[in-house]
């Protein structure tokens, strides 16, 4: 999947794991009804933005557990788990990944 240009102004503008951000992302996520390729974005800058917030991970797990899903939906929300887990691990600076 290709790296979103739009995530780093988003992190400029308002702070990384900026709980109205995340809180957005979380609802366009979410909903099924929103269109498959925004909800890929939002996963991707999940995976970027919400590693503080236990939310993102139940919200992502479920994202992953369900069958209902499109690929792509599914291959970005485990993208977006391996991002949170680099950033608990340590193993991760959130620069790294923004182009």
């Amino acid at each position: 999947m290709e790296k979103h240009t739009w995530i780093k102004p988003v992190k400029a503008s308002k702070g990384a794991g900026d709980s109205d951000v995340v809180s957005a992302l979380l609802k366009a996520f979410s909903n099924a009804n929103t269109h498959l390729w925004v909800r890929c974005a939002a996963a991707t800058a999940l995976g970027q933005l919400g590693a503080s917030n236990p939310d993102v991970v139940s919200a992502l797990l479920k994202a992953l557990s369900n069958t209902d899903n499109d690929s792509e939906v599914q291959q970005a929300v485990a993208w977006a788990l391996g991002q949170l887990q680099r950033f608990a691990e340590g193993s991760f600076d959130r620069e790294e990944g923004v182009s």
